[in-house]
């Protein structure tokens, strides 16, 4: 079947993992960790997003998330294009050298984000192997020295644009 990015259920993994992998992010990397009332309407807000792009029955909470997600793995194999990005974004990546390091301590602590059964998907480049063990410290160091160089974000008023209260 030929790749269609419009493609409804393409659209619903690429929902259902970047929703899981950036709310797992932000738990591990970002100020505080949000509390489950935040989490699911973190997921609440993102369905929304998903509906507008043709997603059809996003997960609304953090636990129907979950659930989707294993309810994909069955579907999910590596491929020869797979595996290309993985090299591409991991061992390769074009940037000039002095980013290198942060982004090799950056990469790792995302693949340590991914759950094992999808960290096991990728041939995981010797340099990213190696940096795993300080994959967290890494990507806390990182997100630390990115935070003291970007301006503080306004303070958020108390209502979201969706109307709810956080």
């Amino acid at each position: 079947m030929p790749y269609r990015a419009s493609d409804p259920a393409l659209l619903a993994w690429v929902h259902l993992a970047e929703t899981s992998c950036f709310l797992r992010a932000y738990q591990e990397y970002g100020r505080a960790p949000l509390t489950a009332a935040r989490r699911d309407a973190y997921v609440e807000d993102m369905a929304s997003v998903a509906r507008r792009l043709g997603v059809p029955g996003p997960p609304v909470t953090e636990a129907a998330l979950a659930e989707a997600l294993d309810g994909r793995r069955p579907e999910l194999a590596a491929t020869e294009e797979s595996a290309a990005t993985a090299h591409y974004l991991l061992a390769a990546p074009p940037l000039p050298w002095p980013a290198r390091v942060p982004y090799a301590l950056l990469a790792a602590a995302a693949v340590d984000l991914l759950p094992s059964w999808a960290r096991d998907f990728l041939a995981l480049p010797v340099g990213v192997r190696l940096l795993l063990p300080f994959a967290r410290r890494g990507g806390l160091v990182v997100t630390a020295l990115i935070r003291w160089v970007m301006p503080r974000p306004p303070a958020r008023t108390a209502t979201s644009a969706s109307g709810r209260d956080r």
